[in-house]
């Protein structure tokens, strides 16, 4: 299954992260704990040269069912057309951390440049 992950340039694109534990299936209460997600050119780049991010999520949508959401805004996608990579991490309330996904993040060109 591929979590290549492609977007247009400049629209506010809704992520949703469920957790489940990878044995049984069954939801994980992540309750405290925090979801980061990053997109960088180069995944050695520092985070300080991500292009997008490192976003940081302390709120969720459903956490006692392992549920999660954010947005990538109109904002964070407005960067160059082309492939960069993203990462989900998963950093629990005991520090422990879990990368979720690592792949490909594409930003396509889109036709319409303003929206007023």
């Amino acid at each position: 299954m591929s979590s290549k992950l492609t977007i247009f340039k400049g629209d506010d694109v809704p992520v949703t992260i469920h957790i489940t534990d990878a044995d049984t299936g069954d939801d994980v209460d992540i309750t405290g704990d925090i979801i980061f997600f990053t997109v960088k050119s180069v995944k050695t780049d520092p985070d300080v040269d991500a292009v997008i991010g490192p976003k940081k999520i302390t709120s969720h949508s459903d956490p006692t069912h392992g549920k999660s959401a954010f947005t990538i805004t109109h904002t964070d996608s407005d960067i160059t057309a082309g492939t960069y990579y993203y990462d989900i991490e998963w950093v629990t309330a005991a520090e422990i951390v879990t990368t979720l996904v690592v792949d490909e993040f594409i930003v396509e060109e889109e036709c319409t440049d303003t929206i007023t």
